[in-house]
């Protein structure tokens, strides 16, 4: 360790990590003979997968391939020392074989609650990994409780395994691996020349943007690229997270969601990027189901642990380049998923919510999805959004949280812990759905109807007319009129929605049905909350039965209906005068009745 390194270390108190494995020479000392076989076996038992007792019967054939041999050769009848201690020393044992590459990569393995998904480390007690009973978690003022393990019987032993285990890989192992081999170390430290913009304007990797122009180091001052000892490696990284579903939509319509966590090194060069050795699996979010809300921020939190020690620094005692060791800077400047995923590990509300904007403060009552004047659109500053998701993850009890949230659409995020990321500007929705997918020229030529000029093609569906009688229903909860808690009452409160939103049958017979149908299907609380959000509760009674509110918000509806009605004049009084004046010669000259084949009724004929 150089002296140098050794003062950077007592000023910043880091911690050294030592991977010196991946600079040694692998069955070093180990005749030629012995090193092939064991890389032959080692490779068809990984790659081609054969069975551990196959690979025992190849070590053993290969073996007594060179006794025959030997007996050949050496027709003295007594082997050289060097050939007796190759037989004496002959492998046999596929594992044992395999763990001189030591292929394995660091792992944890963490027991998860299955009700509230918070992950537990386990302890070693006599040699076995041992996990807590139950849930410790303590969320919005109650604890979990929840049953972690479940008993198994190894060799007449009864040990605890997690029922559902969450396997994390560990990063710094995985980023050693990386720096170990030849010319990604030096591809990586020449990442920062590619902050120059061409001179055409034209951006064509993401260290041109300005998130990463503009990227401090620790000290908020020096720019990342250049913090730190003139000879310490500074790395970014993106990180991409999706579910998918194991049986792949055709098991007869059959679901189990598996969640993924990959983390990208950007200091590479763009065309290696995506390559699998280049990718870090963090982990695998179990299943069957896909965690709901808030509940996946406890799968990033091994991840934000690590990325939290290198922000600070870690010292790597020895690179492929540097043999006396160098410090390493790292920092996650990227989220990258699709819009559900980006929302639920950002810690943001969905696109549907009341703040349905990740970047400003726009909101469905004072903006809605019409207003287009960005220049007028306030910006959601990083330091609010922090305290926000603070105020939610402190919360007393579940009706605070869901206030909180309802009045800013912010949710806590393994995220902030990081005290450089900035929720408005790190989060990207991937290019896999907006361009590879189509979805933005969908969105743009199919949908609104815009095409480049001088584009000759057409879309392939007409643009949507908006309807002339929609009505629009956005309640935003007060302190007189707060959302109800439970799950069962927001189901509700979308379904009255819906049946509000939906046309109305002019039918009295129908009109009874229709108010059964409500009354059945929706739950008093909702059929409060959505009246008093419309101001149609009717205050003169002391007690208000579901029927009556019923009565009340289909009064409403059957009004502004009637004020909008939806009976609108398709021809004009210009249409019929030209259609009375070329279609009266046409029917003056028709037999007593015209069949039309497109209509299928008999039309009489005008006298």
């Amino acid at each position: 360790m150089s002296p140098h390194a050794i003062d950077v270390r007592d000023k910043i108190d880091l911690k050294d990590f030592f991977k010196a494995k991946h600079y040694q020479t692998i069955l070093g000392g180990a005749m030629a003979i012995i090193q092939l076989v064991i890389l032959m076996v080692v490779a068809v038992h990984v790659l081609l997968g054969l069975p551990r007792r196959g690979s025992h019967w190849l070590f053993s054939m290969v073996e007594y391939i060179l006794e025959v041999s030997s007996d050949k050769l050496f027709t003295s009848g007594s082997l050289p020392p060097a050939f007796e201690q190759m037989f004496e020393n002959f492998p046999r044992d596929i594992r044992t074989a395999t763990a001189v590459f030591d292929l394995e990569p660091k792992a944890t393995v963490y027991a998860t609650c299955p009700k509230c998904h918070e992950i537990y480390q386990s302890h070693l007690v006599d040699g076995v990994p041992t996990y807590r009973e139950r849930c410790n978690s303590h969320k919005f003022g109650s604890r979990c409780g929840q049953l972690l393990v479940r008993p198994k019987s190894i060799s007449k032993h009864t040990i605890y395994v997690p029922i559902l285990p969450y396997v994390s890989f560990d990063f710094k192992d995985w980023f050693s691996n990386l720096l170990s081999r030849n010319g990604n170390e030096e591809a990586m430290d020449k990442s920062w020349e590619r902050m120059n913009i061409p001179p055409n304007g034209h951006l064509n990797d993401v260290f041109q943007g300005s998130v990463i122009r503009e990227f401090k180091g620790p000290d908020k001052r020096t720019h990342f690229s250049v913090y730190g000892p003139q000879d310490a490696g500074r790395y970014l990284f993106s990180l991409g997270a999706d579910f998918f579903n194991l049986l792949r939509n055709i098991a007869a319509g059959k679901k189990i969601s598996l969640g993924i966590i990959a983390v990208i090194c950007l200091s590479l060069p763009i065309h290696l990027h995506y390559k699998p050795e280049n990718i870090f699996l963090a982990g695998i979010i179990p299943g069957p189901k896909e965690p709901r809300l808030d509940l996946v921020q406890p799968y990033l939190r091994p991840l934000i642990d690590s990325f939290l020690e290198f922000w600070a620094g870690v010292f790597f005692t020895q690179t492929l380049l540097k043999g006396l060791g160098r410090m390493i800077f790292c920092a996650l400047v990227l989220i990258i998923c699709d819009l559900p995923a980006a929302r639920k590990f950002a810690g943001f509300a969905s696109f549907s919510h009341q703040h349905f904007c990740t970047v400003c403060c726009c909101n469905l009552t004072e903006h809605g999805h019409k207003d287009f004047e960005y220049k007028n659109w306030k910006r959601r500053e990083p330091e609010t959004c922090r305290r926000q998701a603070e105020i939610y993850c402190t919360a007393a009890n579940k009706k605070e949280a869901r206030r909180s949230f309802d009045l800013t659409g912010v949710r806590w995020s393994e995220f902030f812990r990081l005290p450089y990321f900035d929720p408005t500007k790190h989060v990207v929705i991937d290019p896999m759905h907006n361009l590879f997918l189509g979805l933005i020229r969908e969105h743009f030529q199919n949908v609104l109807g815009y095409f480049p000029p001088g584009s000759k093609k057409t879309p392939k569906r007409k643009p949507p007319q908006a309807p002339t009688n929609t009505i629009e229903i956005n309640i935003v909860p007060t302190e007189d009129n707060p959302l109800p808690d439970e799950d069962v009452s927001l189901k509700s409160i979308r379904k009255l929605i819906n049946y509000l939103t939906a046309p109305l049958d002019a039918d009295q017979t129908r009109q009874v049905a229709l108010e059964k149908k409500w009354c059945a299907g929706v739950n008093k609380p909702a059929l409060v909350y959505v009246a008093r959000g419309l101001n149609v509760y009717p205050d003169t009674y002391d007690r208000v039965c579901k029927l009556t509110l019923v009565g009340c918000l289909m009064t409403w509806v059957s009004t502004l209906r009637l004020s909008t009605s939806c009976c609108t004049d398709i021809l004009s009084h210009s249409d019929g005068v030209s259609l009375r004046l070329h279609l009266s010669p046409s029917l003056s000259l028709r037999p007593q009745t015209l069949t039309d084949s497109n209509l299928g009724t008999s039309l009489p004929t005008r006298k």
